[in-house]
């Protein structure tokens, strides 16, 4: 997985990345971990709109440690 594109759609291009371990007013392990849990709901709904690179074997930890960014708009 490339760690330096979005990790939503995959790309550099657009708007800038987003990071929440840049945002001094949230815990980043717990928006990544929440990240996670509604890609895993919607994954069972089979209602994502796109087709996310990584699988159940990434956690929030991993997310946090390779500074995991996505475009606002993809959110």
């Amino acid at each position: 997985m490339d760690w330096s594109s979005c990790i939503i759609c995959g790309s550099h291009q657009g708007e800038p990345l987003k990071c929440p371990i840049d945002s001094p007013h949230k815990d980043c392990e717990q928006v990544f971990t929440a990240f996670l849990q509604n890609v895993k709901q919607f994954r069972a709904h089979d209602a994502l709109s796109v087709n996310l690179e990584f699988g159940p074997e990434v956690t929030a930890e991993l997310l946090a440690e390779s500074r995991a960014s996505w475009h606002k708009s993809s959110l």
